[in-house]
Order: structure tokens, then sequence, then C-alpha cells
């Protein structure tokens, strides 16, 4: 979906700009049974129609809509930009994404309300944007392994991340050619990723370097560098606060939608802590999933999920 160009935050603009999406089901007359369901970092909506549609989401009853986030390789990217390429793609905003998906819905799809706004650890952090920037626009919220501000805690892990990228001589200032292995940005990602009980339990000590070898290459396979760059800058000025002076009570207030916060136990990249205050704060249902995963488990409460947004 083509926006024209777009203006940001930080008052550049992206240039072009296009949202990527795909849906599923069908619009009801009004067009009041939309649900939209908003990527992590790193993932495209192409990872996502093989868990969302019909597994959390009831597809015969809602019409599902799957968003690319800017910088994930189909919407607007450093990655797939002619006019701003590489690092010439402005930094962008949770915010920002939040704004873009706003308008490609009222103004390009004439959908005015939502039955739910849903989505994992970035896309979460999207998700609690939307229910403060438009509380009256959805019914339900469902933020995953999100949190409303950043801890701490996670500045230091992303920023770390951030440095441990920029400083990579093969990372070239962004003019990096093919697919380079940062080596230490991925062993950190990677150690954030997991959790300490599933290293342990899932890459036995007599082959650990040989394991450790190929981490670097794994991820290039995966990731665009640039784009994660910029994905990693949104996360680090996430804060819902913004518009409320820092008060998180006064967010919390700003929250109509019905929701269900669901946090991970064990997860080292997206601290659960700020979450679990939050959800007493308006109070919303939770629910903690504490398996040896951490923040990239895949064993998620999908029958819970799914009565949550059905009922």
């Amino acid at each position: 979906m083509f926006l024209g160009d777009f203006s940001l935050e930080n008052g550049q603009k992206i240039l072009d700009c296009k949202i990527g999406y795909r849906t599923f089901g069908k619009q009801n007359a009004d067009k009041s049974n939309a649900i939209i369901f908003l990527c992590g970092a790193v993932e495209n909506t192409a990872m996502m129609q093989s868990l969302i549609p019909g597994i959390i989401v009831d597809t015969t009853k809602f019409y599902l809509v799957l968003i690319d986030a800017f910088g994930n390789g189909y919407s607007s990217s450093p990655s797939n930009s002619t006019k701003q390429p590489r690092l010439e793609f402005p930094q962008f905003t949770i915010s920002d994404m939040v704004e873009s998906q706003y308008k490609m819905l009222t103004e390009k799809m004439g959908i005015h309300h939502l039955a739910a706004v849903a989505g994992m650890s970035m896309g979460g952090l999207q998700t609690l944007q939307w229910a403060v920037s438009h509380p009256d626009f959805m019914e339900k919220a469902l933020p995953v392994a999100a949190t409303p501000q950043l801890t701490s805690y996670d500045l230091l892990c992303f920023n770390t991340v951030l440095q441990a990228i920029k400083s990579d001589s093969a990372y070239h200032n962004g003019n990096y050619k093919g697919k380079p292995a940062l080596s230490l940005a991925s062993r950190i990602v990677q150690m954030v990723n997991s959790s300490p009980e599933y290293v342990t339990n899932h890459v036995p000590r007599d082959s650990f370097y040989t394991w450790y070898a190929t981490v670097p290459n794994q991820m290039a396979q995966v990731v665009d560098w640039n784009n994660l760059v910029r994905q990693l800058e949104a996360v680090v000025k996430h804060d819902i606060t913004k518009t409320t002076h820092g008060s998180l009570e006064e967010a919390a207030k700003a929250i109509k939608a019905k929701t269900l916060i669901i946090v991970v136990k064990q997860d080292h990249s997206v601290n659960p802590i700020l979450s679990k205050k939050f959800a007493t704060m308006i109070n919303a249902q939770f629910m903690e999933i504490d398996n040896e995963a951490g923040h990239s488990t895949e064993e998620l409460p999908f029958d819970a999920m799914r009565e949550f947004l059905d009922n």
C-alpha cells in the first residue's frame, strides 16, 4: 500500500512510503470486525501467516490484517528504498509505525474501528502505543512480550547490540556488501533472545564451540543490518509516556481497550517488570509464560489468546 511521502516525528519524511500487509477472512458490512496483527523486529507477514490466521485469530469471524513494520524489508526500509537507501533512510519510531498504520487503515482501507490490535515483541510495543495514541479506535489490545517503556535493563541490551553492530568493521558504517557475519552482535542477540536454561539444555557443552561458530552466519542469513539498526533505534526510543509528560499513570488512564498482557518470565530481551505493573494499573488480564525459551519462545497460550479475541 503506497502512502506517498510520510512525515515522521523527527520532522523528516519517508519518501514514497509503502506498507506491506496481508489479509485473511472477510469484512462485515460496517467494517467493524478487523483485527490487525503487527510484526516484531526482523519479522514479516510471510512468517506470521502460518501462525496467526486460524490459530490465534478466527478468520471465519474476523477480518485479519497482518501489517509489515518499517525496516523489515517489506514495508519501507533501508534495504528497499531507492530514494533513501541504507542509512540515508531516516530514523523512525514506534509511534511513526503506528501512525503509518492508522493512515493506511483510515485513508486507504476505509477502516475506522478495530475489533483488536495485537502483536508480539516489537509488535507488542506497537500495540501498546496504539492503545494510547488511538484509544477509541479498538475494542481490545493484546500485547505479548512487550513493555510500555523500556526498562534500564532493556536499554542496556538494545544499546549494546546497536553498538556491537555499528563498531564492527564488517558493517562499514552501513555500506557493507552482501550479508556480512557480524560476530559479536549476532552472539549478543542469540544470548538475550534465549535464556541460560535454554542454552544449557540445548547446546551440549562438548560441541559448544561448533555451535558458537555457526551463530553469526545463521544471523546474517535472516537479517539486513541496516534494517535492524533502524528498528532497534525505534525500539530504544519506545515510551508510551512521551505524550503524558513521563507519567505511566496518565498513560494508563488514556487506555480504553480491554487488554490482555502476556509476558515471558525468562525474557532476557524485554524485561516483564513494567508490564506486570502496567497490567495492574489498567486492570488488564495478565498471563505469564514460564518456559526456558525466553524471548524467542513459540510456546504461546494460543487458546487463551483466541478466547480473549473471540469473546
